[in-house]
């Protein structure tokens, strides 16, 4: 004969008290290890896609919070500390850049940083996905209906501003493809040529309709960013031999009217 167990009463409300207590603690402690995780990692997560012989990452960014993205834009540190970036980057190259480095020069500390971007790689990548968005700005205002004398001498005049403006950006794109385009692989490979052939389309539009004279659409894109980029990523040698200390306002002039008159004449046009 087995005896019957009694269960205190008391006991069974005692235990059960524990263990709802038990269960809110831990939820309460894991939504708050999700929230400092979604700051942390600044809403980003990464996906590999692989190929034949490597394996690259595309930045994939979570659209569900856009006020939030739109208020770290915004916000002034963060603005401080991607200039950082782009400046030790361009200075030192991506494997000698350290964090700490980039913390130092935004005068901010090291935990600031990460506030913004979960580690150095995170942040070079938002360093060039924003050096591309101020190239591309300027080409995507560009329509078909538009006089293509106008708008490539505006297009031109845009990217050699940028390249005095924004000197560090300029030399750190150019630094990144020279050495593989190791980060950006994916983006020019998907992004960046579907983006060129809407472009072209718009370029040879205007050869059809006899507009301007028959070019290579996507060698015409290439040689004005080249050409505009020159000045930035060569600085020096181009302020040595013109006997300069710095580039001012009207040379930034005559470089733009120079290359407008040259780039639009072998297009068959006339620089407005």
């Amino acid at each position: 004969m087995f005896k019957r167990r009694v269960i205190n009463p008391r006991l069974s409300s005692r235990l059960a008290w524990i263990t709802l207590i038990n269960f809110l603690t831990k939820s309460i402690v894991f939504t708050i290890f999700l929230f400092f995780a979604t700051k942390f990692f600044n809403y980003q997560y990464y996906i590999e896609i692989p190929y034949v012989d490597h394996i690259v990452r595309k930045p994939v960014v979570i659209k569900q919070m856009p006020e939030r993205a739109s208020t770290r834009i915004r916000d002034r540190q963060f603005k401080t500390i991607l200039q950082a970036a782009i400046d030790e980057f361009s200075l030192l190259g991506y494997k000698a850049t350290s964090v700490q480095s980039i913390a130092d020069r935004a005068g901010v500390g090291k935990a600031n940083v990460h506030y913004y971007f979960r580690n150095k790689e995170n942040l070079y990548t938002e360093t060039l996905n924003h050096i591309i968005e101020l190239w591309n700005v300027s080409f995507d205002e560009i329509k078909a209906s538009e006089d293509p004398a106008v708008a490539l001498d505006r297009l031109i005049r845009a990217k050699v501003r940028l390249s005095y403006t924004h000197a560090n950006a300029s030399r750190l794109f150019a630094n990144e493809i020279i050495h593989g385009a190791t980060h950006l692989r994916y983006y020019l490979k998907h992004d960046m040529r579907s983006w060129v052939r809407e472009k072209t389309a718009i370029i040879q539009g205007w050869i059809d309709d006899g507009r301007m004279d028959p070019v290579n659409p996507a060698h015409l894109i290439f040689l004005i960013w080249s050409s505009t980029q020159h000045y930035a990523d060569f600085e020096t040698q181009v302020l040595t031999i013109l006997n300069h200390a710095e580039y001012e306002a009207e040379m930034i002039e005559e470089i733009s009217d120079f290359l407008s008159t040259v780039i639009l004449k072998g297009c068959g046009l006339k620089r407005p």
